[in-house]
């Protein structure tokens, strides 16, 4: 009866060891944009994101560039925040303006 009991306890606690948590929800309700500032004479463009519902965390990525109308762009990451926070990132001034943004979303 105690081998069984022993049994009975390690498979009872290897069940509460690899039963997996409940599913999270990932971000939703999300915006993203492109902004405009200017500081100390020098204009540069932001790109920002927010979602409002779900758990996890979203980070923007805006596409930069110095140019237009030619090209010589790159994306830049802003950080990452948790829900219902916004993450913004500003282009450099090597490339100020803004093309696109895009949401990242993770857990």
């Amino acid at each position: 009866m105690r081998k069984l009991a022993a049994t009975l306890a390690i498979a009872a606690g290897t069940f509460v060891l690899v039963n997996p948590s409940p599913a999270q929800a990932l971000p939703s309700g999300c915006v993203k944009g492109i902004g405009y500032a200017s500081t100390t004479g020098h204009a540069t463009d932001y790109g920002y994101a927010r979602c409002e519902k779900g758990t996890g965390h979203v980070r923007v990525m805006v596409y930069c560039t110095n140019n237009p109308a030619s090209g010589g762009a790159a994306n830049y990451y802003g950080p990452w925040v948790g829900v219902p926070y916004t993450s913004t990132k500003f282009c450099p001034s090597t490339r100020p303006y803004a093309i696109s943004t895009l949401i990242v979303k993770g857990n």
